[in-house]
Protein backbone atom coordinates (compact mmCIF):
# COMPACT_ATOMS: atom_id res chain seq x y z
CA UNK A 1 0.00 0.00 0.00
CA UNK A 2 1.36 3.43 -0.58
CA UNK A 3 0.09 6.84 0.99
CA UNK A 4 0.61 10.17 -0.01
CA UNK A 5 1.57 12.42 2.78
CA UNK A 6 1.62 16.86 2.61
CA UNK A 7 3.66 18.36 3.89
CA UNK A 8 2.63 22.51 4.28
CA UNK A 9 4.44 25.25 3.16
CA UNK A 10 6.12 27.05 5.31
CA UNK A 11 6.18 30.60 3.67
CA UNK A 12 9.67 31.13 3.22
CA UNK A 13 9.23 29.78 -0.40
CA UNK A 14 7.63 33.04 -1.29
CA UNK A 15 11.16 34.42 -2.71
CA UNK A 16 12.05 31.53 -5.09
CA UNK A 17 10.04 29.09 -7.18
CA UNK A 18 8.21 26.46 -5.10
CA UNK A 19 8.21 23.07 -6.71
CA UNK A 20 7.67 19.46 -4.69
CA UNK A 21 9.54 16.15 -4.77
CA UNK A 22 8.03 13.11 -4.28
CA UNK A 23 9.77 10.44 -2.92
CA UNK A 24 8.52 6.64 -2.29
CA UNK A 25 10.28 5.39 0.47
CA UNK A 26 10.71 1.50 1.09
CA UNK A 27 9.29 0.89 4.50
CA UNK A 28 10.28 -2.02 7.04
CA UNK A 29 8.98 -3.17 10.34
CA UNK A 30 9.98 -6.53 11.25
CA UNK A 31 7.52 -6.13 14.39
CA UNK A 32 4.16 -6.16 11.72
CA UNK A 33 2.37 -9.91 11.10
CA UNK A 34 4.34 -11.47 7.93
CA UNK A 35 2.55 -10.57 4.73
CA UNK A 36 2.67 -7.15 6.14
CA UNK A 37 6.13 -6.36 7.15
CA UNK A 38 7.28 -4.06 4.04
CA UNK A 39 5.59 -1.55 2.17
CA UNK A 40 5.64 1.82 0.11
CA UNK A 41 4.81 5.29 1.30
CA UNK A 42 5.28 8.06 -0.80
CA UNK A 43 5.73 11.78 0.86
CA UNK A 44 5.26 15.26 -0.99
CA UNK A 45 7.70 17.26 0.04
CA UNK A 46 7.95 21.24 -0.81
CA UNK A 47 11.65 22.49 -2.20
CA UNK A 48 12.90 25.55 -3.53
CA UNK A 49 16.62 24.09 -3.90
CA UNK A 50 18.52 21.01 -4.37
CA UNK A 51 19.18 19.02 -0.98
CA UNK A 52 20.39 15.90 0.12
CA UNK A 53 18.94 12.71 -0.05
CA UNK A 54 19.63 12.51 3.84
CA UNK A 55 18.40 16.67 4.35
CA UNK A 56 15.06 15.27 2.59
CA UNK A 57 14.98 12.49 4.70
CA UNK A 58 15.52 14.65 8.42
CA UNK A 59 12.77 17.23 7.16
CA UNK A 60 10.52 13.64 6.43
CA UNK A 61 11.25 12.93 9.60
CA UNK A 62 10.99 16.08 11.51
CA UNK A 63 7.85 17.66 9.67
CA UNK A 64 6.07 15.01 8.47
CA UNK A 65 6.27 11.60 9.69
CA UNK A 66 8.23 10.90 13.26
CA UNK A 67 8.07 6.93 12.55
CA UNK A 68 10.50 7.04 9.46
CA UNK A 69 13.47 4.88 10.53
CA UNK A 70 17.04 5.75 9.56
CA UNK A 71 20.61 6.65 10.86
CA UNK A 72 20.43 10.33 11.46
CA UNK A 73 24.69 9.91 12.85
CA UNK A 74 26.76 10.55 10.22
CA UNK A 75 30.21 12.30 8.81
CA UNK A 76 27.89 14.42 6.20
CA UNK A 77 31.76 14.15 3.99
CA UNK A 78 30.57 10.91 1.82
CA UNK A 79 33.45 9.15 4.09
CA UNK A 80 31.75 6.86 6.67
CA UNK A 81 29.11 5.14 4.49
CA UNK A 82 26.59 5.15 7.50
CA UNK A 83 24.15 6.75 5.00
CA UNK A 84 24.16 4.43 2.19
CA UNK A 85 21.46 3.51 0.67
CA UNK A 86 19.48 2.43 -2.83
CA UNK A 87 18.29 5.78 -4.71
CA UNK A 88 16.14 4.41 -7.48
CA UNK A 89 17.84 2.09 -7.45
CA UNK A 90 21.57 2.47 -7.48
CA UNK A 91 23.81 2.21 -3.72
CA UNK A 92 24.51 6.13 -2.87
CA UNK A 93 25.55 8.19 -0.11
CA UNK A 94 22.67 9.88 1.35
CA UNK A 95 24.67 12.65 2.35
CA UNK A 96 26.32 13.50 -0.67
CA UNK A 97 23.31 12.48 -3.10
CA UNK A 98 21.43 15.73 -4.27
CA UNK A 99 17.42 15.74 -4.90
CA UNK A 100 16.38 18.97 -6.76
CA UNK A 101 12.74 20.62 -6.77
CA UNK A 102 10.48 18.72 -9.25
CA UNK A 103 12.03 15.32 -9.09
CA UNK A 104 10.68 11.87 -8.11
CA UNK A 105 12.84 9.47 -6.26
CA UNK A 106 12.63 6.35 -5.08
CA UNK A 107 14.66 5.05 -1.75
CA UNK A 108 15.35 2.08 -0.20
CA UNK A 109 17.76 0.18 2.16
CA UNK A 110 20.76 -1.69 0.96
CA UNK A 111 19.94 -5.23 0.30
CA UNK A 112 23.66 -6.40 1.23
CA UNK A 113 22.73 -6.33 4.68
CA UNK A 114 20.21 -7.11 7.41
CA UNK A 115 17.36 -4.62 7.61
CA UNK A 116 16.65 -3.44 10.80
CA UNK A 117 13.58 -0.89 9.94
CA UNK A 118 12.76 1.36 6.76
CA UNK A 119 16.23 2.24 5.82
CA UNK A 120 18.46 1.31 8.99
CA UNK A 121 20.24 -1.91 7.91
CA UNK A 122 22.89 -3.75 9.89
Amino acid sequence: MSRILFERSSGDEDKHALSYVQATIQRFDPQRPAGQRSWQQTYRVALVKPISVFDLLHRIYTELDPTLAFRTQQCNQGICNVCRMKVNGESVRACQTLVRPGETIEIAAMDDARQIRDLVIE
